[in-house]
């Protein structure tokens, strides 16, 4: 065999693999959703008083978005956190790789008008230079990213807060909100939502 035909086998097998990991780890979700391990999709009747304090009256909740019960996840793995609102988290720990550690859930919003994407987030930073980018949480419509950067010198503490990207909806076009990992970090998601203004 000469070196092209090599690695081509190689760089096969290795999309294979990845390809098989994909695949068990959205079987394993499903299967505990299937078996009520993790929660459902909450219905806006049972949004968690903590999500409407930091929303406030002058908007309203018209999505809620638990990390453990999106199907969309890049690298991670659902943990009990006794932090998070529902007692479990998603967790993209330091051995796991960058990339989008939740993204989703690709929602129609009813009408246009002004809304914010929330993130209910913590995380820990293993970077030291407090200017370092650990976290991009981004909303994406219509072909719009908002965007917003956490770096190390903000929130690095392993306490959930909340961060929220006000955007502004024009079209019929599904709506996602991704967290992004760019750093070696622990971050956990708790759930992310979508406001709107009254």
């Amino acid at each position: 065999m000469s070196k092209t035909e090599i690695i081509l086998s190689i760089a096969t097998v290795l999309g294979g693999i990845s390809a098989l990991v994909y695949f068990i780890e959205k079987w394993r979700i499903r299967a505990q959703i299937k078996q009520e391990v993790l929660t459902q999709r909450k219905s806006l009747s049972e949004i968690p008083s903590l999500f409407k304090d930091a929303v406030g009256l002058e908007e309203e909740i018209v999505g809620l978005f638990f990390a453990v019960a999106h199907q969309w996840h890049n690298a991670g793995k659902i943990v009990c956190d006794e932090k998070s609102s529902n007692g479990k988290a998603w967790l993209s720990d330091f051995s796991n790789r960058g990339g989008h550690v939740v993204y989703g859930p690709y929602t129609l919003l009813k009408q246009a008008g002004m809304y914010k994407g929330w993130f209910r987030i913590r995380f820990c930073a293993d970077e030291k230079e407090p200017m370092a980018e650990v976290v991009r949480l981004e909303v994406i419509h219509g072909g719009m990213h908002d965007t917003l950067l956490l770096r190390v010198a903000e929130n690095n503490d392993g306490l959930y807060h909340f961060y929220a990207i006000p955007f502004s909806y024009k079209t019929a076009e599904r709506v996602e909100l991704r967290v992004e990992k760019l750093c070696k970090a622990q971050i956990w998601v708790d759930f992310t939502g979508i406001s709107v203004s009254r």
